[in-house]
């Protein structure tokens, strides 16, 4: 096989690993929660791409000059192999590092949540720049809360304001975040141990949360609690 047949070959595979790792690199974004602001996923894909065809144009070079077949089909076939294997590989790994939920669940987990005030404490009514909540996790994105604000109530001078969020990760240090003008732009974490809502049906005791930025004296929000409890969703067309 002549240089300037390798060299062809290699060009072709370096345009086809191009666009493969493209193609991957445009799927992984979402496995691995590339950030999309100022462009910076499309630019990530854009680099991810030609790094996959400067490696397919090196590697595909290497193993059809050296590969050590000497036969034009079988070094072809080598080559290809040794150029998108890796790329795929590649592939594989952002795809296992995507977000799944818990493990047993059947794919569907809502939990409910009740936030509680102290007694005597202003309302929760508002919008969501007024008090807001989402969930997030160890290297997870973050998850809005849908809090009912049609369902608030009082009971025994407390102020309980229910909400919920389907549960789609399974990553370690799970807490809900409650955060708002209602807190003085400051956010108070709560962890989600998993036998907190591990039996289905089953509410938590009421928990603490751990405050973080400037709470006082503008806020009682150090003195907020939250309970959680695990209701199974039923599969879609049961």
């Amino acid at each position: 096989m002549s240089w300037t047949f390798s060299i062809l070959v290699a060009l072709a595979l370096a345009v086809a690993g191009t666009l493969f790792g493209g193609l991957l690199a445009s799927r992984a974004v979402g496995w691995l929660r590339i950030s999309g602001r100022e462009g910076y996923s499309g630019y990530w894909i854009v680099f991810m791409a030609l790094l996959a065809g400067l490696y397919s144009l090196i590697a595909g070079l290497l193993m059809l000059r050296y590969g050590g077949a000497g036969e034009a089909l079988p070094a072809i076939l080598a080559a290809a192999a040794v150029v998108f294997g890796p790329i795929a590989l590649a592939g594989l790994l952002a795809w296992l590092q995507r977000e799944r939920p818990p493990a047993g669940s059947g794919g569907a987990v809502l939990l409910e949540f009740e936030i509680r005030t102290p007694p005597g404490a202003a309302t929760l009514a508002g919008e969501s720049e007024v008090f807001h909540a989402y969930l997030t996790a160890n290297k997870a994105s973050m998850q809005p809360v849908v809090l009912e604000q049609a369902r608030l109530r009082q009971e025994e001078g407390r102020w309980l304001l229910p909400g919920s969020a389907p549960l789609h990760t399974r990553r370690p240090g799970l807490y809900l975040v409650l955060g708002g003008t209602r807190l003085n732009q400051a956010s108070i974490y709560f962890f989600l141990q998993g036998e907190l809502w591990a039996t289905p049906g089953a509410w938590s005791q009421w928990m603490g949360g751990s405050p973080s930025g400037d709470l006082s004296p503008a806020t009682d929000g150090v003195d907020f609690e939250m309970r959680v409890r695990r209701r199974a969703v039923p599969p879609a067309g049961a």
